[in-house]
């Protein structure tokens, strides 16, 4: 079997172009597989409180920090339950606040004034949550985003929180 010289050259490209996508891949994954945690640090959070978490989570190539995303929910369309799992605005009309953030308290700190998340967002038109009013449904996620060829930005979960409740403001 012979291969003419444009073969073997085109094969020689497309290989190392595969290899230069593997690379780039492994730059952004975890680079142990120690278990990721997230756990809410206040027992009585309410809409304008501000909340923080502890999070721990595997080391991940690159020294990428993961971000927080804080998420609350209502039933707003009135069918009697709160659909926490979908946190797509447009097909979940329950989701009345969501807001993402650095998962390292003291950038947090230092990009917003507060080390933590304000529920319900500003005081001037924050979300739909502090329009509304009255108790939520939250949860917040660990995650972090990786880079493919091309910076096609990779959103990568590693955990959430169980839901837990904020009540009203006071």
């Amino acid at each position: 079997m012979t291969f003419s010289v444009q073969t073997i050259v085109l094969f020689i490209v497309a290989f190392g172009a595969v290899g230069a996508v593997a690379i780039w891949k492994s730059l952004a994954a975890p680079a142990t597989t120690a278990p990721a945690s997230i756990v809410l640090n206040q027992t009585d959070p309410y809409l304008g409180s501000s909340v923080t978490f502890t999070a721990t989570w595997p080391k991940i190539k690159g020294n990428i920090t993961p971000r927080i995303a804080v998420r609350c929910f209502q039933d707003v369309n009135n069918d009697g339950t709160v659909n926490t799992q979908d946190a797509n605005p447009v097909t979940n009309a329950d989701l009345v606040y969501a807001e993402a953030g650095s998962a390292d308290q003291s950038k947090q700190l230092a990009l917003t004034g507060n080390p933590g998340f304000l529920l319900g967002g500003n005081p001037d038109g924050g979300s739909i949550w502090r329009n509304r009013g009255g108790a939520a449904t939250c949860n917040a996620e660990l995650f972090y985003y990786s880079y493919e060829q091309g910076n096609h930005q990779i959103y990568n979960y590693l955990t959430k929180t169980s839901d837990w409740a904020a009540g009203a403001a006071r």
